[in-house]
């Protein structure tokens, strides 16, 4: 019984991991139980980091006109970190890929034996290492601007201004944005929308190729 059980102890461990990080922190898909315990362990750091902040706004005093300075930085560090967990793979071989490319490049470079000027070399690892380094390159610009931002708004007095129809508005933004982004988007991109319509109204460039013969490219209602 337990040899028929043992195999699959890494799976039932990367699931709990990886359903773990889903539900509490709002992580992602893993494919490996290394990748599902660094994604784990790396929402732990950020929430660990980000909790003596928020500890230290709730025990500041607040005013009815004021929010406490330290709610305003903690506001704006949890969207920024936030932001960029976002857009990070939970796997973490691309990263240390990255470093180790950057910081050990003789590492990098080995390949079989051959005759020399036979080798051929794979560009994916390189060009997963670019789209890396250009997402991190955009984080490092975009997020203390997130951060800077939510900081300034949360710290203005316009939450308490608006505190009478701000639910309102909240709740009216979240309803109009699931029925665009889980409804409408996806509908208009079926085959036959409604089951009324004859094409999509949405359609990828290469929709109207026979045969793609070069990268797909992103469309603005995929972003």
């Amino acid at each position: 019984f337990l040899l028929g059980l043992l195999p699959q102890v890494s799976t039932c461990l990367m699931y709990l991991l990886e359903q773990l990080d889903m539900h509490v922190f709002g992580g992602t898909a893993a494919t490996s139980p290394l990748a599902a315990l660094y994604g784990l362990a790396r929402s732990l750091l950020v929430a660990a980091g980000l909790y003596g902040f928020c500890l230290a706004a709730i025990q500041a005093p607040w005013g009815e006109q004021q929010v406490p300075l330290l709610f305003s930085v903690f506001c704006g560090l949890l969207v920024a970190s936030s932001y960029h967990l976002s857009r990070q793979s939970s796997d973490p071989a691309l990263l240390w890929s990255l470093i180790r490319a950057k910081l050990f490049p003789e590492l990098g470079g080995r390949s079989p034996q051959g005759p020399p000027g036979t080798e051929i070399r794979d560009p994916l690892p390189e060009q997963l290492r670019a789209s890396l380094r250009e997402v991190l390159l955009s984080d490092l610009v975009v997020c203390p601007a997130v951060a800077v931002l939510t900081f300034a708004i949360s710290a203005s007095t316009v939450f308490i201004a608006l505190k009478s129809v701000l639910g309102y508005v909240l709740h009216g933004l979240v309803a109009l944005l699931g029925l665009v982004a889980h409804y409408l988007l996806p509908q208009l991109r079926k085959q036959l929308p409604w089951g009324c319509l004859a094409g999509p109204v949405l359609r990828p460039r290469e929709y109207s190729q026979f045969e793609v013969r070069g990268a797909a490219q992103l469309m603005w209602f995929e972003k």
